[in-house]
């Protein structure tokens, strides 16, 4: 991705708000997020990049994450809401203090979930999964058994 910062903008004296706009344009491919050129890894096989924006107090952020077949958060909540998109496979995700694979509801590729701040969920895939997820910082993960 070709996304020029603040240094860069003021450099290139980008006056026309059209070039404006094209140099802070940013553009990903589902391909860019399969291959985890971007991603940071965890120990589970689960990846995540930030796209555009902080997490940062009151800055707006996206961020991609892929979870691999058969990996399963356990119950958490996040302190502010979370607007997601399935961008590919499918997320299961269910509300409770317990992890019920039963109980989880299936959203397939194309799907958009709201999941509200300090709500406790559990969520997994059973095939490789790709979200896209936009909120506003501070962001954390607080898991109900940690």
């Amino acid at each position: 991705m070709d996304m020029l910062g603040g240094g860069a903008i003021a450099a290139a004296e980008l006056t026309d708000w059209r070039k404006l706009a094209q140099g802070l344009h940013a553009r990903y491919l589902i391909d860019d997020f399969g291959a985890g050129v971007r991603f940071l890894a965890d120990p589970d096989g689960t990846r995540s990049a930030t796209l555009v924006g902080s997490r940062q107090l009151g800055v707006t952020f996206t961020d991609a994450f892929f979870i691999p077949s058969g990996v399963w958060d356990e119950p958490h909540s996040h302190i502010a809401d979370a607007h997601l998109v399935v961008a590919q496979g499918e997320l299961r995700l269910g509300y409770g203090n317990s992890l019920d694979r039963g109980f989880a509801a299936r959203y397939p590729a194309g799907s958009f979930l709201y999941v509200p701040g300090n709500a406790v969920h559990f969520d997994g895939a059973e095939e490789d999964t790709i979200l896209l997820g936009t909120a506003v910082g501070p962001w954390s993960t607080d898991y109900l058994n940690s």
